[in-house]
């Protein structure tokens, strides 16, 4: 679910999609600086959708976000054709 294109960031939907999908969903905000429509990641916005029953967060790795909570997964995406970001 790309909350970046969603009304309210997508939290009024997490529960209905949770609910009439049964299964997890990819929680993703990207910014305007990785194309994406948000101005910022807020860590207040991803725990709110935390407590909504998201249990999957995608955010963009050079956003330095650290989040740490049990039970959930982050997937770090990396959009970009520098090497130096890429490389381990």
């Amino acid at each position: 679910m790309r909350a970046d294109l969603s009304i309210n960031n997508g939290l009024d939907l997490i529960q209905n999609l949770i609910i009439n999908y049964q299964r997890p969903i990819i929680y993703t905000i990207r910014t305007k600086l990785e194309n994406g429509c948000a101005n910022s990641i807020s860590l207040k916005l991803i725990e709110t959708a935390i407590k909504l029953g998201v249990k999957l967060v995608d955010i963009e790795f050079t956003s330095n976000k650290k989040i740490l909570k049990p039970h959930l997964l982050i997937i770090n995406s990396i959009h970009s054709n520098d090497i130096n970001l890429i490389k381990p």
